[in-house]
């Protein structure tokens, strides 16, 4: 499995070198454990970098439409309350309306309103 893999450096080992120095094997082996945590973490991060990105939450037709429905403004004018209902089929409508205040909501989708008026 790793017969192609080939390790150079001051911390390589082979079999054919000197085995009668315990004491140098030791330092290696002392030196590699200070730097295991090193190794860990990146040994973590390469994993994360693997993993698909989790998708953006999925803003549902259903929130939208009961956060327009419970605005007392935009529901006393049905012409208004039916543009704001066929507004939110766009994805990045729905996003822009729940990223807002209610205050702003209802002022974004009146102004939305009276510029497809003109």
């Amino acid at each position: 499995m790793f017969s192609q893999v080939v390790a150079t450096g001051e911390d390589s080992w082979a079999p054919s070198e000197n085995i009668g120095s315990a004491s140098t094997s030791a330092v290696k082996r002392r030196k590699f454990g200070k730097n295991k945590g090193v190794a860990l973490s990146l040994m973590s991060d390469l994993h994360q970098s693997t993993l698909a990105p989790k998708p953006p939450p999925v803003i549902s037709v259903k929130k939208v439409v009961q956060l327009i429905a419970g605005s007392p403004e935009i529901r006393a004018n049905p012409d208004l309350y039916y543009f704001a209902l066929d507004h939110i089929r766009d994805k990045t409508t729905r996003e822009i309306l729940m990223s807002i205040s209610e205050e702003d909501r209802v002022w974004w989708i009146k102004q939305a309103y009276e510029r497809r008026a003109h």
